[in-house]
């Protein structure tokens, strides 16, 4: 029998499918010196290697990177995680199960949490800030978990339907049950169900951050919603990375969303702590701020949103020690969004003392200026903003983006 155009149509587009499911993903791949590549990613102890679709692959180590970014949504949706654990390092990983690990003689308590997106991790009990085992949270879980208690531990509990709150000490997790001190005595509660823990808020000095591992070390975004940092180990089906905390993260890469790069050969003025020169504005002085705006979270310029920088009012002046390390200064500058109408400034930027670059008045709506400075291994740079005619009505300005590079 002879197959009619449609008969092949169809398999024809259905092996098309596959094979474009069976694909890697693309990633945009910056490196600090604003190059940009996209293609399939793979990375070694080494370096990262990009293969574009067109065109000749590409290698670089990881310290000359700045972020490794998905180009396309990942194929299969995670369905919603029932748990949530917050890592004293700041990670935050999304679970479906978690349980107590038989510690070694004499050891500390260990937990074992199956991400949502599919990793098994063996943790130090020590290092979990808080656990939340059911939405929604308990109603002062947020604030107790921006606010611990400093030598004792919160345990929420849903019994007979109440919600109770509770001053413990956990001692461990251990066969779906969490064992605690309260008042002296030793009891335990189940995890999940009915009756059960609805969450755990762990006190400042019952555990500890882990150090963090050398730079470069890089912050990885899964689609599932887990945030954690580590040192990469290597890149191909599956992402594989060592957290702070010493457990190792495996996730298949279409799992992955973002992984931003931290080097020594970018540094962001937001991370560093400067010497702070102010002359007062209507007899105020106004605070700075890292990596926002005294008007809200972000940094608008030209209708495009950084997540990194500095903004200032004048007078301001803010001195870096660098130690004689970085060659160029970079920033997109200029009146952040929300600043006022009237808003009227000069941006100047120093290295060693000797002026570097001085700007010409901006008012609110001047095009943002990109800066790219050489530095010539100076000790320190200086970034200031100074009043203009109007002395200061609603001058925010802004630094994005702000950063120092060794190239």
């Amino acid at each position: 029998m002879i197959a009619t155009a449609a008969q092949l149509i169809v398999p024809t587009v259905l092996l098309a499918a596959l094979a474009a499911a069976q694909q890697p993903p693309a990633f945009e791949v910056t490196a600090i010196d604003g190059k940009v590549t996209v293609g399939t990613v793979t990375a070694t102890a080494d370096g990262v290697r990009v293969a574009p679709r067109t065109g000749e692959p590409t290698s670089r180590p990881l310290d000359q990177l700045l972020a490794i970014r998905r180009t396309d949504p990942p194929r299969a949706p995670t369905a919603p995680a029932p748990l949530q654990v917050w890592l004293r390092s700041g990670g935050v990983l999304p679970a479906v199960a978690v349980d107590g690990v038989a510690p070694a003689a004499g050891g500390a308590a260990r937990w074992l949490v199956d991400t949502a997106g599919g990793a098994r991790l063996e943790l130090a009990q020590t290092a979990i800030a808080a656990l939340r085992c059911r939405e929604p949270a308990p109603e002062t879980f947020a604030a107790d978990l921006r606010a611990p208690e400093t030598n004792s531990d919160f345990l929420y509990v849903v019994k007979d339907g109440q919600p109770q709150r509770f001053r413990v000490a956990v001692a461990r997790i251990e066969a779906g049950r969490v064992h605690f001190d309260l008042g002296g005595q030793s009891y335990d509660f189940p995890l999940t169900g009915a009756d059960s823990v609805a969450a755990i808020v762990f006190g400042k000095n019952t555990g500890f951050a882990p150090d963090r591992q050398a730079k470069p070390r890089v912050a990885v975004k899964l689609a599932s919603g887990e945030n954690c940092e580590g040192r990469l180990e290597s890149i191909d089906a599956t992402l594989a990375m060592q957290l702070d905390e010493g457990a190792r993260l495996v996730v298949p890469i279409d799992r992955v969303l973002a992984i931003d790069v931290a080097t020594e050969r970018l540094v962001w003025l937001s991370t560093l702590e400067p010497r702070v020169e102010q002359t007062a504005a209507f007899d105020r002085k106004w605070p700075w701020t890292v990596d926002c705006s005294p008007a809200g979270p972000g940094i608008r310029l030209g209708g495009k949103a950084y997540t990194h920088g500095i903004v200032v009012v004048p007078r301001t002046r803010l001195t870096f020690d660098l130690g004689g390390r970085y060659d160029l200064f970079e920033a997109t500058i200029g009146i952040e969004e929300r600043g006022g109408p009237q808003a009227h400034a000069i941006f100047r930027v120093f290295g060693d003392g000797k002026l570097l670059f001085e700007s010409t008045p901006f008012v609110l709506g001047t095009a943002p200026l990109a800066l790219h400075l050489p530095l010539d291994r100076c000790h320190e740079i200086a970034i200031e903003a100074d009043f203009g005619k109007n002395f200061d009505l609603g001058d925010l300005c802004a630094f994005a983006d702000a950063r120092v590079v060794q190239q």
